[in-house]
């Protein structure tokens, strides 16, 4: 089978409380982002409701987009840096955006 990822948003939709509007505002950004096609973005495979809690599934990326480590004097930092894949790819899009003229 493939794999997905699967991401449950904050917040019960349909609430008026403050947390609903997390999830209000992600339905809302979910129904632009599904009509955008393009390499470097993950495709929205389903979005569902289910006891009003927001439910998201995505392609799932095959591979990290970034890498972790862990400060080897103090375990308490933690370091986040892109891959060297990933900047590439990223300075690719960016490139392309710019001689389009997006940016």
């Amino acid at each position: 089978g493939l794999f997905k990822a699967i991401k449950f948003v904050y917040g019960e939709l349909g609430n008026s409380s403050d947390n609903s509007a997390t999830a209000e505002q992600e339905l809302q950004s979910l129904q632009r982002v599904k009509l955008i096609r393009h390499p470097f973005l993950l495709s929205v495979e389903r979005v569902e409701i289910i006891q009003d809690q927001l439910i998201i599934v995505t392609e799932l990326a095959d591979r990290n987009l970034i890498h972790r480590w862990t400060d080897p004097n103090d375990a308490r930092r933690i370091f986040v840096a892109l891959t060297e894949h990933a900047a590439k790819r990223m300075m690719a899009m960016l490139a392309s955006a710019q001689k389009a003229s997006i940016i």
